[in-house]
């Protein structure tokens, strides 16, 4: 209760408190502004850190079989994604499930990956990482 009352009776203490604190604020506002990559890879780090666990792992699964794809000439695609003729003639029951983790491109990659987070953590979130996981499986 006595906390918030202030027993300084001297005028000229509080009137020095008080120009610090307006010192302290012209020095934060005075600070040198952060450059594009430094604001790019701080909002990226926000967006990276707000994203749950399952949807997390499965960002970075597909964005590691993307660039291996990259490197081997969509022979990735070929072996992991869903084809119905090798996935129901071929019983290749693996393209089930790593069908969805195949991208093909750059811009099939980040829409992928815009849907998934926004969609992933709303479903994760709801029903939480396991069921999201057989859900996305």
């Amino acid at each position: 209760m006595l906390n918030n009352i202030d027993f300084d009776f001297n005028k000229e203490s509080k009137k020095k408190k008080e120009k610090n604190k307006k010192n302290q604020t012209l020095n934060n506002d005075n600070r040198r502004p952060l450059s594009i990559f430094s604001q790019i890879y701080t909002a990226l780090k926000i967006w990276f850190n707000s994203i749950t666990f399952m949807v997390k792992l499965i960002v970075i699964i597909s964005i590691i079989l993307w660039i291996i794809d990259l490197f081997t000439n969509n022979y990735i695609t070929y072996i992991f994604a869903n084809i119905p003729y090798y996935s129901i003639g071929s019983f290749q029951i693996w393209r089930f499930i790593t069908g969805n983790l195949i991208t093909s491109g750059i811009f099939s990659l980040i829409f992928a990956l815009i849907f998934w987070v926004s969609d992933g953590k709303v479903v994760e979130k709801m029903k939480g990482s396991l069921k999201y996981l057989i859900l996305e499986v």
